[in-house]
């Protein structure tokens, strides 16, 4: 019965999950190792790691209908209605400027943090602090942030300066071996301040102090700092801000909501103000006027006893006191187009002329400043975080330079539009300045004082309407933001997510281990296994012989029951099966190349089926680099290489062993011309004699990966053993032996795996845990 059966044979570069499998038990050692590794760094890192709390406040952007009061909406609704519209972007890049965050800042203490060790690892503390630094002031050009450490003494303390925390890792730089005292400025660095002991603490605290609230929006606000619109379909703005400390990420969220209201309402209050503050103005001087022209009307009717004028001269008095009005609000008209027109040439705030746009009431010109303001506040966030020469935000310069040229053409459209009017206007008062000569004087004069008096009070009638509309709408303003419910605290860390990171590094450390693995078997270009030698070869595996500690010899006979004479036993039945049960078989053994144990599998083989009473010769063909013979302790003088060259006779060169039933041919010396021996015509002879007295015969040979005496020895045989040892042979020999034997027209031909370290690797039942070395 054979055991040859045909197998699919795998191309090299072939890889199914199988062998995935094989490879991923060969190496599961390193690869948990790999894992475990990666959970532990992964574990120490979480551990110095501070967990990180969300706070978050939800504003909604109202529109003008809930802004603006209905009892004076007609009127009121233009003046304040450009502040109602603005898009929810605009809100969110103005949350993220320095100008409203240092509001906010105002209410929150980030100027110092204090630090103490515990378990190895650096804490900040924010309620019980032992000490408070006070009457904080830095001198100009210092930037950035001082790390101290403070250790307290009886009666005092000292400091140390350092660019770490960890105070068990890095030693600390001496700032003064001095003691200092509390409650006495300190000047260290450009840095001044004032240490008060709120209570006394036998370690050492760190402090960090902050040079300026800009310092601390780009370092610690604007990276924690997360404006998101909570809804695409609802104007609702989320003021999200997270930290280490959950007290302070609660208070800083709800200190930037209600800065951010707050500022809205101080910024339209004080637009209206300015407005007041103009007409004030306006005011004093009409009223002067007023005074000065009633006062001449009463004496020069009082002197020509004139009280009322004629039909026609009321008449003209009426028109020209209405077209008087209508001029000086013109010229009210003009001042503001003037004062808008150099500020926007010469660049200024915006936001200041807007007042004087309401007065216009230019619609066209109130959308593109809120286009401008839009912008401008983007440009200010991109400049924040990019340099002058980045693209976008030269991008950003160039559009708010294109829009406040279109606002100075608007403008310089109005004022060219009061300027016509004026023209108009002086036109009319000359035809009815023209008819008023006609008159006789005194009626003529008294028309004059009567219309002056009549232009002023009509314009101060006029300004103090204008004054008490400010007023209102001063009055009325209210935000056009609205906090939704309180500011809410998240109860548990947000990041880092410690179970969800550790299972991941897990996973990752397993993925890598296995890779690494992987990488490892395709790299070895040894054989490392049963599977290997599957993958590449239809040749079957008769026996696989585990490792031996130290220098193997003769072992069956050592060691009955050991695994290493178990799996030679497994490899007699093996062969039993395959060979001729009533004839003598010829069973020669090579290798690859010399140090897989052909020799040494050759000796024991033989040395099983002695013990069974087969009668057995093992023959020493190797005459290159012959070593039976030491194995069984017997001299070498002659053997094969005389007998081949008729120096020696059969019954000279077979060695009797202590065992009944094994016999010994060794190589002889070595010969000049070992290829050629194997050639002579003694060699069939001899192996038909032994044929006849012996049941097994045995032959070890040279390595076919060296010389091809083996081939040439083959056609003596019944079967051909390759002996591969596990992480010694090349797999490029293996898969290129099926290709050799058909081209050597070698007949039956089967593989011993030899050094195997894998468990219960022969199909027997015992496991291995040895390890050795092989002869030949």
């Amino acid at each position: 019965m054979s055991l040859e059966i045909e197998k699919k044979v795998k191309r090299p570069d072939e890889v199914d999950l199988v062998s995935i499998f094989k490879v991923i038990n060969q190496y599961k050692i390193s690869i948990m190792l790999i894992a475990l590794i990666a959970f532990m760094t992964t574990y120490i890192y979480l551990y110095f790691k501070p967990s990180i709390y969300s706070a978050y406040a939800l504003v909604e952007v109202k529109g003008q209908e809930d802004t603006v009061n209905t009892l004076t909406q007609d009127f009121i609704a233009k003046q304040i209605g450009s502040g109602t519209v603005e898009k929810v972007d605009k809100e969110m890049e103005i949350l993220k400027t320095f100008y409203l965050n240092n509001k906010a800042l105002k209410f929150v203490d980030l100027r110092v943090k204090y630090f103490i060790d515990s378990e190895y690892k650096n804490v900040e503390i924010y309620n019980k602090i032992p000490i408070t630094i006070k009457d904080i002031k830095v001198k100009d050009g210092s930037s950035g942030y001082l790390k101290l450490q403070l250790t307290q003494a009886k009666n005092g303390f000292y400091l140390t300066k350092n660019q770490s925390f960890i105070s068990s890792l890095v030693s600390f730089n001496e700032v003064s071996s001095a003691l200092m005292a509390y409650d006495k400025p300190l000047q260290i660095e450009g840095y001044e301040f004032v240490v008060h002991k709120n209570e006394y603490s036998s370690s050492p605290v760190y402090f960090q102090i902050y040079s300026s609230n800009q310092a601390i929006f780009e370092s610690t606000v604007l990276p924690n700092l997360h404006i998101s619109q909570a809804n695409v379909a609802t104007p609702l703005i989320k003021i999200e801000y997270t930290d280490n400390v959950p007290q302070r990420a609660f208070k800083y969220a709800d200190a930037l909501a209600e800065s951010f209201i707050s500022d809205s309402v101080k910024d339209k209050s004080g637009k209206n103000s300015k407005v007041i503050d103009f007409i004030d103005t306006q005011l004093i001087s009409v009223k002067d006027k007023l005074k000065s022209t009633e006062e001449q009307l009463e004496e020069y009717q009082a002197k020509n006893n004139l009280v009322q004028p004629s039909i026609q001269a009321d008449t003209l008095i009426k028109e020209l006191s209405s077209l008087d009005i209508k001029n000086s609000e013109n010229q009210y008209r003009d001042r503001l187009i003037d004062s808008l027109s150099d500020f926007v040439s010469q660049d200024r705030q915006i936001d200041s002329i807007a007042p004087s746009l309401m007065e216009l009431n230019d619609q066209p010109t109130l959308s593109l400043i809120n286009q401008l303001q839009q912008e401008q506040l983007k440009l200010d966030a991109l400049s924040v975080e990019y340099t002058p020469q980045h693209p976008d935000v030269l991008k950003a310069k160039e559009l708010v330079a294109a829009i406040r040229k279109k606002i100075l053409q608007n403008v310089k459209t109005l004022k060219y539009s009061s300027v016509q009017k004026t023209k108009n206007l002086n036109e009319l008062k000359l035809k009815y300045e023209s008819m008023l000569q006609g008159l006789p004087n005194q009626e003529k004069n008294l028309i004059n004082l009567k219309r002056d008096y009549e232009v002023n009070s009509n314009m101060y009638e006029y300004l103090l309407k204008k004054k008490s509309e400010n007023e209102i709408i001063q009055v009325s303003v209210v935000s056009d933001y609205k906090k939704i419910g309180q500011t809410y605290l998240q109860s548990e860390p947000i990041a880092p997510k410690r179970g969800f990171i550790l299972l991941i590094s897990l996973l990752l450390g397993l993925v890598v281990g296995i890779l690494l693995a992987v990488l490892r078997y395709f790299i070895n270009d040894k054989i490392q296994g049963k599977t290997d030698i599957e993958n590449v070869s239809r040749l079957p595996i008769y026996g696989i012989i585990p490792t031996e500690k130290g220098e193997v010899g003769i072992e069956v006979f050592k060691s009955a029951k050991s695994p290493f004479s178990e799996s030679f036993r497994s490899l007699r039945t093996n062969l039993q099966f395959a060979l001729k049960s009533d004839d003598a078989n010829v069973i020669l053994i090579t290798s690859s190349i010399s140090g897989e144990g052909k020799t040494t599998v050759s000796a024991n083989l033989a040395s099983i089926f002695q013990i069974t009473n087969f009668k057995t010769v093992v023959i020493d063909l190797d005459m290159r680099k012959p070593s039976l013979h030491k194995l069984f302790g017997v001299a070498n003088a002659k053997g094969m290489s005389t007998y081949l060259s008729y120096r020696s006779e059969l019954h000279e060169i077979i060695n009797k062993t202590k065992y009944p039933f094994l016999d010994l041919i060794t190589a002889g010396p070595i010969p000049p011309n070992p290829s050629e021996l194997v050639f002579v015509k003694r060699l069939e002879l001899l192996i038909k004699e032994l044929k006849n007295r012996y049941e097994f015969i045995i032959i070890d040979t040279s390595p076919i990966g060296m010389v091809n005496d083996s081939f040439t020895l083959m056609k003596y045989s019944d079967i051909n053993l390759m002996v591969f040892r596990e992480n010694f042979t090349k797999k490029d020999f293996v898969s290129s032996l099926d290709r050799a034997i058909k081209e050597q027209h070698v007949g039956k031909i089967g593989i011993i795996l030899n050094g195997s370290k894998v468990k219960g690797s022969s199909g027997y039942g015992y496991g291995y845990g040895y390890g050795a070395e092989g002869n030949g």
